[in-house]
């Protein structure tokens, strides 16, 4: 359990950082393409197509990261009047039904990439497998979040004070 917390640590700050570069990245790609067109008056027809590319990678990134913070939106006020075991019940349901859904998205996600690699984006003429890997890695690092939150579940004999994984008591 150990080695999957500090995978799972490390897998955060991996995220966390990525996202700073991606939003960084993408808020410059985004400020220089207002600047060419309103101020230069000169078009620049890559920086849309990456900001879009940019800002996919950054929503798959923070989806995984998202859930381990307990920042999903959700509906608890049945769930919450129920005693432990049965509200541990139905969140290891909610979790199995959840990694069901992110399998599909991880073996559709390579399908994907697998079949656009020879495509290329219309202006920035890199292969579309770089833009659809964030399907794939985003559906990834979700399951390995969803797994350590289903195991730390598991394993409370208690009621905590929360049951989501990364959430603030």
């Amino acid at each position: 359990m150990e080695k999957l917390h500090r995978t799972r640590e490390l897998l955060t700050r991996v995220c966390e950082i990525g996202i700073m570069i991606l939003m960084t990245c993408m808020t410059i790609v985004v400020l220089y393409g207002v600047v060419g067109r309103y101020i230069l008056h000169r078009t620049v027809v890559w920086t849309e197509e990456l900001a879009r590319y940019l800002m996919i990678w950054t929503a798959y990134l923070g989806g995984g990261l998202a859930f381990y913070q307990g920042a999903h939106v959700g509906v608890t006020f049945i769930i919450d009047k129920l005693p432990f075991k049965i509200r541990k019940f139905i969140l290891l349901l909610d979790n199995l039904v959840i990694g069901w859904f992110c399998y599909l998205v991880v073996r559709h996600g390579y399908t994907i990439v697998k079949r656009v690699h020879r495509q290329f984006a219309p202006s920035l003429r890199v292969p579309m497998s770089w833009a659809y890997t964030a399907v794939f890695i985003g559906g990834i690092i979700f399951l390995v979040y969803l797994l350590y939150a289903s195991l730390e579940l598991l394993t409370a004999k208690e009621e905590p004070t929360t049951i989501q994984v990364g959430e603030d008591a």
